[in-house]
Protein backbone atom coordinates (compact mmCIF):
# COMPACT_ATOMS: atom_id res chain seq x y z
CA UNK A 1 0.00 0.00 0.00
CA UNK A 2 1.24 3.45 -0.75
CA UNK A 3 1.61 5.95 2.03
CA UNK A 4 -0.66 9.00 1.83
CA UNK A 5 1.04 12.34 1.32
CA UNK A 6 1.88 14.21 4.53
CA UNK A 7 -0.76 16.69 5.59
CA UNK A 8 -0.15 20.26 6.62
CA UNK A 9 0.05 20.85 10.39
CA UNK A 10 -3.42 21.37 11.83
CA UNK A 11 -5.15 19.98 8.72
CA UNK A 12 -7.82 17.38 9.36
CA UNK A 13 -7.34 13.95 7.85
CA UNK A 14 -9.64 10.98 7.22
CA UNK A 15 -8.36 7.42 7.33
CA UNK A 16 -10.29 4.18 6.83
CA UNK A 17 -9.00 1.11 8.65
CA UNK A 18 -10.14 -2.44 7.82
CA UNK A 19 -10.51 -4.35 11.09
CA UNK A 20 -10.62 -8.11 11.64
CA UNK A 21 -12.57 -9.56 14.55
CA UNK A 22 -15.64 -7.31 14.72
CA UNK A 23 -18.79 -9.45 14.69
CA UNK A 24 -21.50 -7.65 16.68
CA UNK A 25 -22.80 -4.32 17.98
CA UNK A 26 -20.78 -4.75 21.17
CA UNK A 27 -17.60 -4.98 19.08
CA UNK A 28 -18.59 -1.77 17.27
CA UNK A 29 -19.15 0.04 20.58
CA UNK A 30 -15.81 -1.20 21.92
CA UNK A 31 -13.89 0.03 18.85
CA UNK A 32 -15.74 3.37 18.79
CA UNK A 33 -15.05 3.88 22.48
CA UNK A 34 -11.35 3.11 22.07
CA UNK A 35 -10.99 5.65 19.24
CA UNK A 36 -13.19 8.36 20.76
CA UNK A 37 -10.99 8.46 23.89
CA UNK A 38 -8.08 9.80 21.83
CA UNK A 39 -7.65 13.59 21.87
CA UNK A 40 -7.76 15.10 18.39
CA UNK A 41 -10.28 12.63 16.95
CA UNK A 42 -13.25 14.54 15.59
CA UNK A 43 -15.41 11.69 14.22
CA UNK A 44 -15.52 7.89 14.22
CA UNK A 45 -17.72 5.77 11.98
CA UNK A 46 -17.67 1.98 12.29
CA UNK A 47 -19.30 -0.03 9.50
CA UNK A 48 -19.96 -3.53 10.79
CA UNK A 49 -20.96 -5.25 7.51
CA UNK A 50 -17.74 -4.16 5.79
CA UNK A 51 -15.71 -4.31 9.05
CA UNK A 52 -14.14 -0.91 8.52
CA UNK A 53 -13.53 2.08 10.78
CA UNK A 54 -13.44 5.60 9.33
CA UNK A 55 -11.73 8.18 11.53
CA UNK A 56 -11.52 11.95 11.08
CA UNK A 57 -8.69 13.41 13.11
CA UNK A 58 -6.14 16.18 13.24
CA UNK A 59 -2.66 14.61 13.07
CA UNK A 60 -0.09 15.72 15.63
CA UNK A 61 3.39 14.37 14.80
CA UNK A 62 4.61 12.06 17.54
CA UNK A 63 1.30 12.23 19.44
CA UNK A 64 -1.66 11.50 17.16
CA UNK A 65 -0.86 9.57 14.02
CA UNK A 66 -2.45 6.64 12.22
CA UNK A 67 -0.30 4.27 14.27
CA UNK A 68 -1.89 5.74 17.43
CA UNK A 69 -5.32 4.80 16.08
CA UNK A 70 -4.09 1.34 15.11
CA UNK A 71 -2.66 0.76 18.60
CA UNK A 72 -5.95 1.81 20.23
CA UNK A 73 -7.92 -0.65 18.10
CA UNK A 74 -5.41 -3.43 18.71
CA UNK A 75 -5.46 -2.70 22.44
CA UNK A 76 -9.25 -3.14 22.31
CA UNK A 77 -8.63 -6.66 20.98
CA UNK A 78 -8.98 -6.37 17.21
CA UNK A 79 -6.56 -6.64 14.29
CA UNK A 80 -6.05 -3.72 11.91
CA UNK A 81 -5.37 -5.07 8.42
CA UNK A 82 -4.08 -1.87 6.83
CA UNK A 83 -5.02 1.72 6.18
CA UNK A 84 -6.59 3.60 3.32
CA UNK A 85 -7.92 6.99 2.36
CA UNK A 86 -11.00 5.47 0.71
CA UNK A 87 -13.66 3.18 2.13
CA UNK A 88 -13.73 1.12 -1.09
CA UNK A 89 -10.09 0.10 -0.79
CA UNK A 90 -10.47 -0.68 2.92
CA UNK A 91 -13.58 -2.76 2.18
CA UNK A 92 -11.68 -4.80 -0.41
CA UNK A 93 -8.91 -5.52 2.12
CA UNK A 94 -11.54 -6.52 4.68
CA UNK A 95 -13.35 -8.69 2.12
CA UNK A 96 -10.15 -10.60 1.31
CA UNK A 97 -9.64 -11.23 5.02
CA UNK A 98 -13.24 -12.45 5.40
CA UNK A 99 -12.82 -14.81 2.44
CA UNK A 100 -9.65 -16.27 3.96
CA UNK A 101 -11.46 -16.71 7.29
CA UNK A 102 -14.31 -18.51 5.48
CA UNK A 103 -11.83 -20.86 3.75
CA UNK A 104 -10.27 -21.75 7.11
CA UNK A 105 -13.67 -22.37 8.69
CA UNK A 106 -14.79 -24.49 5.73
CA UNK A 107 -11.66 -26.63 6.03
CA UNK A 108 -12.31 -27.12 9.74
CA UNK A 109 -15.93 -28.08 9.00
CA UNK A 110 -14.83 -30.64 6.41
CA UNK A 111 -12.38 -32.23 8.85
CA UNK A 112 -15.09 -32.35 11.52
CA UNK A 113 -17.56 -34.01 9.13
CA UNK A 114 -14.99 -36.58 7.98
CA UNK A 115 -14.32 -37.65 11.57
CA UNK A 116 -17.86 -37.21 12.95
CA UNK A 117 -19.63 -39.45 10.45
CA UNK A 118 -17.55 -42.53 11.40
CA UNK A 119 -17.93 -41.56 15.05
CA UNK A 120 -21.72 -41.70 14.75
CA UNK A 121 -21.47 -44.98 12.84
CA UNK A 122 -19.24 -46.44 15.58
CA UNK A 123 -21.84 -45.45 18.17
CA UNK A 124 -24.71 -47.03 16.21
CA UNK A 125 -22.74 -50.24 15.71
CA UNK A 126 -21.74 -50.28 19.38
CA UNK A 127 -18.02 -50.46 18.64
CA UNK A 128 -15.30 -50.03 21.23
CA UNK A 129 -15.38 -46.73 23.15
CA UNK A 130 -11.67 -46.40 22.40
CA UNK A 131 -12.46 -46.29 18.70
CA UNK A 132 -14.93 -43.50 19.39
CA UNK A 133 -12.31 -41.67 21.42
CA UNK A 134 -9.80 -41.99 18.60
CA UNK A 135 -12.28 -40.49 16.14
CA UNK A 136 -13.45 -37.73 18.49
CA UNK A 137 -10.03 -36.29 19.32
CA UNK A 138 -9.39 -34.61 15.91
CA UNK A 139 -12.88 -33.10 15.93
CA UNK A 140 -12.34 -31.55 19.37
CA UNK A 141 -8.96 -30.08 18.44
Amino acid sequence: MSRPPPTAPGASRRVVLPVRGMHCASCVAKVEGAIEKIDGVSAVSVDLPSRTVAVDFTPVPGKLEVRTLRRAIEKAGYDVLGESESRVQAESISLLSQQEEQRVLMTRLQVAVVFSAPLMLAHWLKLSPYTALLLAVPVQV
